[in-house]
């Protein structure tokens, strides 16, 4: 029986921290030997300076560099996360509002209700398999919802006064006015969600994090050395072996913490899926519904061909691959 990706993630990632707790708790004695000549005189004292530096000043300063650090980082995530959920939801729930006007609006056009139901298709398909790169560049090439607003304002608003052309069209100023107001505000959402994912903290930020983690279990490491007896090596307690293992490991994890947030739709702490997800179970039924699932799945295939052809020429270009992480994951 094949394992599920999330099974073999799960499965690495647990094997990788295995690893990581055997090696720390192995290598720590050698590491205290390692550098135990910067805490130890030649004659095995314990050298006054260096003991008051670790546990008065420099311990206490880095704990509380990175504390401040981390703490920092983890607000400004979490916020950035929350901001582009409540922004998706928003999103997703404006094309849906779009949709169900459609059918009524263009009822007297069917080839303009075809393509309004090809672009937010497009669009659910953007935000469902497409990273923030890929999604900047498809936009530029060919941006559905910018088709789907200039089929909306295609109407005349001259020619809807009549009411000849009312009555035989089917399209009402009401509807007009509010399809204008909603697919104006889906734009600025998506340009607002874009903004939003594309403030990422920078690499630097997380090297300072590992720096200052770094430094925090060198000198726990000094601090923990003890005396070297006569004849033997530089010995080290088995508590603090015990000790400098969980910190390694407190480390790994808040690190891992960190970086998964920098991802809003990837990893442990996504966007959560189940508002999202349902809506856009709920546009795409609603497309298949009205058009078909036969014409919308030959379309989907056409639109891959072209999607993939898009970036492939990106790629000829400019020698650069985007990044094909997926956005909003779809229910199994």
């Amino acid at each position: 029986m094949a394992l599920s990706p999330t099974t073999r993630g799960a499965l690495f990632s647990t094997a990788i921290r295995s690893l990581l707790v055997v090696a720390a708790f192995l290598s720590f004695p050698t590491l205290v030997e390692d550098i135990s000549p910067l805490i130890f005189l030649k004659d095995g004292a314990l050298s006054d300076e260096v003991r008051l530096g670790l546990t008065g000043s420099f311990l206490p300063g880095v704990s509380l560099l990175f504390g401040a650090l981390f703490s920092y980082t983890i607000s400004l995530l979490v916020n950035r996360q929350i901001k582009i959920e409540e922004i998706v939801n928003a999103e997703v729930s404006a094309l849906l509002a779009i949709l169900l006007h459609m059918e009524d609006y263009f009822r007297y056009s069917p080839v303009a209700l075809e393509a309004a139901m090809e672009a937010a298709w497009r669009h659910t398909d953007t935000l469902i398999f497409q990273s923030r790169y890929q999604e900047i560049l498809l936009l530029v090439q060919d941006d559905p919802l910018e088709d789907l607003m200039r089929l909306i304002i295609a109407v005349d608003d001259e020619v809807l006064a009549s009411d000849a052309h009312r009555n035989k069209s089917g399209v009402h100023r009401d509807s007009l006015g509010y399809l204008r107001g909603v697919s104006s505000d889906l734009l600025k959402l998506r340009t607002t969600r874009l903004s939003s994912e594309g403030r990422v903290l920078p690499p630097v930020h997380f090297g300072i994090l590992v720096i200052l983690a770094s430094m925090l279990l060198f000198g726990f490491t000094l601090a923990s050395a003890q005396p070297p007896t006569v004849d033997g090596p530089v010995a080290a307690a088995f508590e603090s072996r015990v000790l400098f293992t969980l910190l390694l490991f407190s480390f790994s994890l808040l690190l891992e913490f960190a970086l998964d947030l920098t991802n809003p739709f990837v990893g442990r702490y996504k966007v959560r899926r189940t508002t999202t997800t349902a809506i856009m179970v709920k546009i795409r039924s609603e497309i298949v519904a009205v058009m078909g699932r036969q014409h919308m799945k030959d379309f989907d295939v056409m639109f891959n061909i072209q999607k993939r052809r898009t970036l492939r020429d990106f790629k000829r270009e400019t020698g650069m691959t985007l990044p094909s992480d997926n956005q909003i994951q779809p229910l199994p």
